[in-house]
């Protein structure tokens, strides 16, 4: 990008904030001129660094995320181009496009020395074992691609990989496919376990199904212990001793987290209509707090992004909730000091997580705001691990 087009850039991503962010970046164009005094073009992803440097600001989170639907004018885009020895490879305005585009031209490469580790529509585990590495030497250079089970669905397939962390993660979720399918229908089994009227309230989950919100369910079980087992094997014999495993603990496992689950998305619908109702302008800052808290526990996919151990805490964090707004009649005055508290330190986090990305620490981290809230507004329900404003903020310092 032209230097002198960062200022109109950085001025673009402000006021395409949403409102409740933006309205303590005003006027842009001056909150712009001052991120760029302390940002450079060598400290990072710019989305990213001004994200930071947005949240430390506004004093509240601000993510690059919030700019994934903005499309920008043509002459504030970068143009990216990758060359290698000496020439050009590729070249284009989008750095994923272009990222995907050579990863598909690696993964080709490989795979055309090694067609016959490749499989699709598979439902059993027929393939013997996964070498964790192959390598093609193609004139005179050595690419290395990385095999995995992959998920498709219906059935699973091999592939072989460009990176080692897309075999990571796609080999993870593909052994867990592949289990599930053997498993069965989950809900038939559930229906002899379960009172109808816990599987009744699932409809009120935001997975759209009742089969896809048991769906999250089951692989949240299977994450849990596939994670007690050690990881996905490579193996036959590997994955038929897992097998072994999940077929001893999966159903009551998942007896449990569809229980939780249910009882949630019941609680979080009652929640909205509280929240729905009139209300004092005073209340604003804290209802609309309450409103992104919810966002953020119960959504598409929630069991198998926060992980079922974490799953078991989000009733007390609705409970949580409801005694907030039960004390917001008394006053929002406490509410709102408190409310600056998890706002710094969240502005905080997000600043890391713009730097370092989401790491397990920092999701950690996360986690421990989610139950300084608990402490903060509704202290009688008592918190998982002792907590303080001082402790995340030393954490963060840490991790930083």
């Amino acid at each position: 990008l032209v230097p002198g087009l960062r200022h109109e850039l950085v001025t673009s991503l402000i006021k395409a904030l949403p409102k409740q962010v933006r309205r303590s970046l005003v006027p842009a164009p001056d909150r712009a001129a001052e991120v760029l005094e302390r940002v450079g073009p060598d400290d990072g992803p710019l989305r990213e660094v001004v994200a930071a440097e947005l949240s430390r600001m506004a004093g509240v989170p601000v993510t690059p995320d919030m700019w994934s639907d903005l499309v920008l004018p043509g002459h504030l885009c970068p143009r990216y181009r990758v060359v290698g020895e000496g020439r050009t490879l590729a070249e284009g305005d989008d750095l994923r496009e272009l990222e995907r585009r050579l990863r598909a031209h690696v993964r080709a490469t490989v795979v055309s020395q090694a067609p016959e580790l490749e499989r699709s529509g598979l439902t059993s585990w027929s393939f013997g074992t996964l070498p964790r590495v192959v390598e093609s030497t193609v004139d005179g250079f050595t690419v290395q691609g990385y095999p995995a089970v992959i998920d498709t669905q219906d059935s699973v397939g091999v592939r072989i990989l460009a990176s080692v962390d897309q075999q990571r993660a796609l080999h993870w979720n593909g052994v867990r496919r592949l289990l599930a399918l053997q498993l069965g229908k989950p809900a038939r089994a559930l229906q002899k376990r379960l009172d109808a009227r816990v599987l009744l309230g699932l409809t009120a989950a935001p997975h759209g199904t009742v089969t896809a919100a048991v769906d999250d369910a089951l692989h949240g079980v299977l994450d849990a212990l596939l994670l007690d087992a050690g990881g996905p094997p490579f193996d036959e014999d590997g994955y038929v001793a897992l097998r072994r495993r999940v077929q001893d603990r999966w159903l009551d496992d998942l007896v449990v987290a569809v229980t939780t689950l249910s009882g949630v998305v019941q609680h979080a619908e009652r929640l909205r209509e509280r929240l729905a109702q009139p209300a004092p302008t005073s209340w604003s800052a804290s209802l609309d707090d309450v409103t992104h808290q919810l966002t953020r526990l119960v959504f598409d996919g929630m069991v198998v992004s926060i992980g079922i151990d974490r799953l078991a805490h989000l009733p007390r964090y609705l409970d949580a909730i409801d005694a907030r707004l039960d004390k917001l009649r008394e006053g929002p005055a406490k509410d709102v000091e408190r409310l600056r508290t998890i706002a710094r330190l969240e502005a905080e986090h997000a600043e890391a997580v713009s730097v370092h990305g989401l790491t397990a620490a920092l999701d950690d981290v996360r986690w421990l705001i989610e139950e300084l809230r608990v402490q903060l507004f509704a202290q009688q329900l008592g918190t998982a691990v002792s907590v303080s404003e001082k402790r995340i903020r030393e954490r963060l310092q840490r991790l930083r």
